[in-house]
């Protein structure tokens, strides 16, 4: 997975982006009761778009995807250019919520098990060894090994993305319930 590195460095910041313009949400076919259900609803609606290129075997938006959820793929690179594991862990995140984890975190080791992948995710950006010395400051020291280190801040990118959908997904729940 190649992506060009970001202009800014990792801030560890979640932030729900820009706010949605009135007309720019989904309109779902069922109607939503709670702000669960509606995120719920919406994840299952934004784990649609995202398509896998079988050529390069990375994930892209699809086509026919919305502007919402495109505005929500922004939102979710940060200060990030387009990355192919942001877009997995973008998929990851909206997976994770449509099948009802809420503030639960979702499983870095059941996600991504093989040291191949987490070596392949350190390299292929110059701001994530950041993630890893982030993780390795707020657990008080890195740990004794490296793939153990490597693994902390993959999962510290990994929850970020999740929070930053789930926070865009949330925003987009409450103002669909502001319009009913």
């Amino acid at each position: 997975m190649n992506s060009a590195p970001s202009e800014q460095p990792h801030t560890g910041r979640a932030d729900p982006g820009p706010p949605l313009p009135p007309n720019d949400t989904p309109t779902g076919d069922a109607p939503m009761t709670t702000q669960p259900d509606r995120v719920q609803q919406l994840a299952r609606e934004a784990n649609s778009y995202l398509k896998r290129d079988t050529v390069r075997d990375i994930l892209l938006p699809a086509d026919r995807a919305p502007q919402w959820f495109t505005e929500l793929c922004h939102v979710a690179h940060g200060s990030m250019m387009p990355d192919d594991w942001r877009y997995e862990f973008i998929q990851d995140a909206v997976g994770a919520i449509a099948d009802g984890s809420g503030e639960d975190r979702i499983d870095l080791d059941g996600l991504y098990p093989y040291t191949a992948d987490r070596l392949a995710w350190l390299a292929s950006h110059l701001d994530r060894p950041g993630y890893c010395d982030e993780a390795a400051a707020d657990m008080g020291g890195p740990p004794g090994d490296i793939l153990a280190l490597v693994a902390l801040g993959m999962d510290a990118e990994l929850t970020e993305v999740f929070e930053l959908v789930r926070a865009r997904l949330e925003d987009m729940a409450d103002k669909q319930e502001d319009a009913e």
